[in-house]
């Protein structure tokens, strides 16, 4: 089965699924804008990841089935170091994986930066709306006291009318409202975006210290092939530095497996929130989605 569309199928909600829900949306074009990106870039970290998980899985295999020689007293020493050369050529796809979640992480810090900075000139410009309204509240009352005093004749007239005159000029509350709701799913999105690059950090971390364990053991391998007469004892060298990291180095791949599926669940859940405030934006957000680390 293709990972992509592992990727595709396990994503939610899919992307077809947002295009016709912004589509929909009464979202203004410029949040439109950044909410499209935000859903492009978890989608992006989402076949990010399980392409490693790919990785994972081949790496496991190849090394299971070379473990029985190293576990072995008879093996050929030549042949298992012929053999380990050969198994390090799968490690590349997972250790060039290390500039590709960078760039994802980028992205994302990037969007980030752009959600956030959205959200404040949003919630700037609801500030200004809120000092405009109390300040016409403090108007009409002003105005109303004169005229009480000046006007008495017609004072009740205008009490009536005066608020309700000057309150329609002075409250726009629709566009009160617009920004309320805009502020929020910015927010969400920036929340969902701040965790997403915290995890695709670990990650990073994870995937660096296993680099560094395999490219230990492929570079005494390289040492030892290039000997001549003492390949054998080269082949001997690497099985017992393979034993020696052996425990920690399962426990490390079992660790970013662990992971990357915290992720994958991360990810689905913002994008429900991000959707969930797009559709049903006077629901209050949970955005308690940050998988506790260990």
């Amino acid at each position: 089965m293709s990972y992509r569309l592992f990727a595709h199928n396990l994503l939610e909600p899919g992307p077809n699924t947002v295009n016709r829900i912004l589509d929909l949306s009464r979202v203004r074009r410029p949040a439109r804008s950044l909410l499209a990106d935000y859903f492009l870039e978890t989608a992006n970290a989402f076949l990010l990841c399980t392409l490693l998980l790919k990785n994972i899985h081949r790496l496991r295999s190849k090394y299971e089935s070379l473990k029985p020689k190293f576990h072995s007293e008879t093996h050929s020493s030549l042949a298992f170091l012929d053999q380990f050369t050969e198994l390090s050529r799968w490690f590349d796809p997972f250790i060039s994986s290390g500039s590709r979640i960078q760039l994802t992480r980028t992205g994302c810090l990037s969007l980030l930066k752009r959600l956030e900075s959205s959200r404040d000139k949003t919630r700037t410009k609801l500030k200004l709306i809120n000092g405009l309204t109390h300040s016409s509240g403090l108007l009409v009352l002003a105005l109303t006291t004169t005229l009480i005093v000046t006007i008495a004749s017609h004072a009740f007239a205008l009490f009536i009318a005066g608020p309700t005159l000057l309150t329609g000029r002075f409250k726009p509350v629709g566009l009160r409202n617009k920004l309320t709701k805009t502020a929020a799913r910015l927010d969400v999105a920036a929340k969902g975006t701040y965790i997403l690059s915290r995890d695709l950090d670990t990650i990073s971390r994870l995937v660096t210290r296993i680099n560094d364990e395999v490219e230990h053991v492929r570079g005494m391998a390289e040492f030892w092939a290039g000997r001549g007469s003492g390949r054998v004892r080269g082949g001997e060298e690497v099985a017992r530095e393979l034993k020696r990291c052996e425990e920690s180095f399962s426990e490390e791949l079992d660790e970013l497996e662990e992971h990357i599926y915290l992720c994958f669940m991360t990810i689905n859940r913002a994008r429900n929130l991000v959707v969930r405030e797009i559709m049903h934006p006077d629901d209050p957000p949970d955005c308690s989605f940050a998988p506790k680390s260990k």
